[in-house]
């Protein structure tokens, strides 16, 4: 019965979660949507004028993508029911998620959100599961979501560019909630935070951006700058890190805060 079901939620017994997680026989396939022409064109003309240095039409141009992109998600079949492991986008603020199990008939679904890789709780996390209905979902596939984060990246590479830093961090978070490890999109968000004298915000990113692509000369740098620009005595909520430099590369509390000078302009590199 209904009931019986609800007093055994996904969070419930360990037998009801490895049922809960296999494929519901009700759910479709996942969802097959392709990048059509006018988002290809789109993205072509922002990369051309990148290249060029023109970087008002560039910024049109990728802003055109993203339009274009979302006429194509829309425009993708819409299953009655969808599957687990579907891709899904669950917030028009641009969150995605992964169907990680399903019941069609009491219309519940339960999602990974794609940028954390954790799942979706109400309230704090081990509570209990958030629950979706179909109608709040929009399935999409791993070519448009791949599409869409090189687009919004190379958004926040064209606004480093052009010294508008709170725009650059708006689209590199947009391409973070896709991949929250993107070092793309956190190495331009770490560099705007540095330029908006935010060397501690900053450092954080970058930290994390380091710990993807160790080898990297530019992130390196970057996160060298905003940890000697960071307060004398700031010190991390575990203690271990502080001037000394960043171990665990977690919450920071800045106990003497600093205000400093905006650091010259670098490069960035190319558009995808």
């Amino acid at each position: 019965t209904f009931l019986a079901r609800q007093r055994s939620a996904p969070n419930g017994p360990p037998r009801f979660r490895a049922a809960a997680m296999a494929p519901c026989e009700e759910c479709c396939a996942s969802t097959n949507g392709s990048v059509d022409e006018a988002c290809m064109a789109a993205r072509a003309a922002g990369n051309a004028a990148y290249s060029a240095g023109q970087l008002g039409n560039a910024a049109a141009a990728y802003l055109e993508a993203i339009s274009a992109w979302d006429k194509a998600m829309h425009a993708a079949p819409q299953p009655e029911a969808l599957g687990v492991g579907q891709l899904v986008q669950y917030s028009a603020k641009g969150y995605f998620g992964t169907v990680m199990s399903c019941y069609p008939l009491f219309d519940e679904y339960f999602l990974k959100d794609l940028g954390s890789d954790q799942a979706i709780w109400v309230g704090d996390p081990g509570g209990h599961l958030r629950r979706f209905a179909r109608k709040d979902l929009v399935p999409v596939s791993r070519e448009l979501v791949d599409f869409r984060l090189a687009v919004l990246q190379n958004l926040a590479a064209v606004y480093l560019r052009q010294d508008d830093f709170y725009q650059t961090v708006r689209w590199a978070d947009a391409a973070l909630c896709i991949s929250g490890r993107s070092p793309k999109a956190l190495m331009r968000k770490g560099a705007a935070l540095l330029r908006l004298n935010q060397p501690g915000p900053a450092s954080d990113v970058l930290a994390t951006a380091a710990a993807e692509v160790p080898n990297d000369i530019e992130v390196r740098r970057l996160l060298r700058e905003a940890e000697q620009r960071r307060s004398p005595a700031w010190v991390c909520v575990t203690g271990c890190c502080g001037p000394w430099g960043i171990v665990c590369g977690g919450p920071v509390a800045q106990t003497m805060p600093q205000v400093v000078t905006p650091a010259e302009r670098r490069p960035t590199p190319s558009a995808e």
